[in-house]
């Protein structure tokens, strides 16, 4: 996770009282009287004085900072959109600011990506397309979704296909290899997947996996493709729903859960008793689930049979 910037003013303020000294006179009892009396007024006017221009201090200080802020020119959002050089970020009240990131130092270690948490660094002020000189991730994109118990969504291009994995080159022009044998395709007037389809891809992994290794259950190196939506798609009810389809591995009517199984992945569920009676081993469905795929049990909001699993069949 990369640092984030912090802005500390710390003041720090001194109040002097000036005391007026004793002069000698005849009148020992009046002089005593005036000195102390033109004592305290001294004082009195001293601290009001210092209190005044502490305040007046504090004041332009806040201002200053205010400005300073501002000029510093930062900005933390979530990238929603990737247009070519240009960033739209989203801040947490709900604005958003487009960012020429062209001529800007990038993150080394992250990747810029749609629904990931950036932070921009420019100069004056914003403007309708704001150049930027810096741009730094605060939180991957699947940081991101974890933080908000979310699965990560990938955006981008189809650039190959296959009945059992599909590559998506995302806005940066880097290609991802996902496996697609639990996808479930998002799709509207029966517009087909195809080489070349802009797609929205819900997944369960990393987008950076480990190459070449196995553990004991078999390979991990690619993530799980769960959803593919299809552009056109996008604002369809089905978009909305979190979505995974596989094959079920076993049913437990006691504990009302079941699993269901992909080439490399297995997913379990808990369900009402209605779901897990109508469930059988080897039936291929769709489950309709809450929250993320990470969790250990994740909870069915419904399940219905489907014919086929996978892409490009």
């Amino acid at each position: 996770m990369k640092k984030k910037l912090l802005i500390t003013i710390m003041l720090a303020m001194a109040v002097a009282a000036s005391a007026c000294g004793k002069k000698e006179d005849t009148s020992a009892s009046e002089t005593s009287t005036e000195a102390v009396s033109e004592a305290d007024e001294s004082e009195e006017g001293s601290d009001e004085s210092a209190s005044s221009d502490a305040g007046q201090e504090a004041s332009e200080e806040e201002t200053e900072d205010e400005d300073y802020i501002e000029d510093e020119g930062y900005y933390e959002g979530t990238v929603t959109a990737m247009n070519g050089t240009q960033i739209t970020l989203q801040g947490p009240d709900g604005t958003s600011y487009v960012f020429d990131i062209a001529n800007a130092e990038l993150d080394p270690d992250y990747d810029i990506l749609p629904g990931a948490l950036v932070d921009v660094s420019y100069e004056g002020e914003k403007s309708d397309v704001t150049p930027v000189q810096e741009v730094s991730v605060v939180m991957s994109l699947e940081q991101q979704a974890d933080s908000l118990g979310i699965d990560p969504v990938l955006v981008g291009t189809v650039t190959d296909m296959t009945p059992s994995e599909i590559t998506v080159t995302d806005p940066n022009g880097k290609p991802h290899e996902l496996s697609s044998v639990m996808a479930y395709v998002v799709t509207v007037n029966n517009e087909e997947l195809n080489v070349g389809s802009e797609v929205d891809v819900t997944y369960v992994g990393t987008l950076n996996p480990i190459e070449d290794e196995e553990d004991e259950e078999g390979s991990i190196g690619l993530p799980i493709a769960t959803k593919i939506v299809l552009a056109s798609a996008r604002n369809t009810e089905e978009a909305k729903q979190n979505i995974v389809v596989g094959t079920v591995n076993y049913v437990d009517p006691e504990t009302n859960t079941f699993m269901i199984d992909g080439d490399t992945m297995s997913f379990e569920f808990s369900c009402t008793p209605e779901i897990a009676a109508s469930l059988s081993e080897g039936n291929t469905v769709k489950v309709i689930y809450d929250g993320n795929l990470y969790n250990r049990i994740v909870k069915a909001v419904s399940v219905s049979p489907v014919e086929v699993v996978g892409v490009g069949r």
